[in-house]
């Protein structure tokens, strides 16, 4: 038996550091500092000044590759299901929530696009009267986490006696190939 409500998190993109250098320190700032060195250099090379822009540049340098690397990337994704529900949370998404008694079955199409992100999961729940669709991709879950979800999603659907259905659909040359995925 599946325990009563299981989720799954990504926590890809939390927030390592609040520290972020504007672009336009980067654009405006350090041509001016990188023009005055240079101007020190050809005129009085072995002056500290020189040196001391010098070490000022590359700490500048340093810091925005600091803050490019620590920034955030996304917030909280959570995939939870239950014997009631399927809740999914995405950033700058609204609140995905589906009850079972809603949908007699579940579409999954994976489709591999030629540009980023490359795999799109677009999940439909099909009930007699409505339909609620809900799209995933490597930009909210990482592969491994897509996969577990399907897992647990293909579980619960035969627990609740749902129709489950996984359709990869590929695009070459132009061309749509559509397979089912077991």
């Amino acid at each position: 038996m599946l325990s009563e409500r299981t989720e799954i998190v990504d926590f890809s993109g939390e927030k390592l550091s609040s520290f972020i250098i504007p672009r336009w320190v980067i654009t405006v700032v350090v041509p001016l500092i990188v023009i005055l060195n240079v101007i020190f250099f050809i005129f009085n090379p072995k002056s500290p000044y020189t040196m001391l822009l010098s070490i000022i540049l590359i700490s500048i340098f340093i810091l925005y590759y600091y803050s490019v690397i620590t920034k955030s990337l996304g917030k909280l994704r959570k995939f939870s299901i239950s014997q009631k529900d399927i809740i999914i949370i995405l950033p700058d998404s609204p609140l995905f929530i589906v009850s079972w008694s809603e949908f007699e079955k579940i579409q999954i199409t994976l489709k591999i696009l030629e540009l980023k992100p490359f795999i799109v999961y677009k999940f439909r729940f099909i009930g007699k009267t409505s339909e609620k669709k809900v799209t995933l991709s490597l930009l909210d879950f990482h592969k491994e986490k897509i996969n577990e979800i399907l897992k647990v999603l293909n579980k619960f659907a035969v627990l609740m006696e749902k129709s489950f259905s996984v359709v990869k659909e590929t695009n070459i040359s132009g061309v749509y190939f559509i397979e089912d995925i077991p």
